[in-house]
């Protein structure tokens, strides 16, 4: 299926010279644009940069941090010692409390 001109109708079936078309006019109006503009792509670019060195820092010190907490953890996890606990305050019944106890039981 052809237009008018003879050329085909979707751009789909135009191939890589149709794609190509369209596609420089499109590089030329941006590097235009930006050559106009050079506060503009200059702040632009540096922003772009400055996200991107955030981000990274933003993971590294993730990463950094749970490597740190990993090591403290492991480190702590070889010298844990249990023993029982015999500073509970808990202190044996007398004979007075065993003889008061009897009475009340009967």
């Amino acid at each position: 299926m052809t237009d008018g001109d003879g050329r085909a109708a979707s751009g789909l079936t135009d191939g890589l010279s149709g794609w190509l078309r369209g596609w420089r006019p499109a590089v030329s109006m941006a590097s235009r644009n930006l050559r106009r503009n050079r506060v503009r792509t200059v702040l632009a670019v540096l922003g772009v940069c400055i996200g991107v060195l955030a981000v990274a820092a933003l993971g590294i010190f993730g990463n950094v941090l749970a490597l740190g907490a990993d090591d403290a953890i492991g480190d702590i996890g070889t010298q844990v010692v249990v023993s029982p606990n015999n500073d509970a305050g808990v202190e044996s019944l007398s004979d007075a409390d065993v003889a008061s106890i009897r009475r009340a039981v009967g």
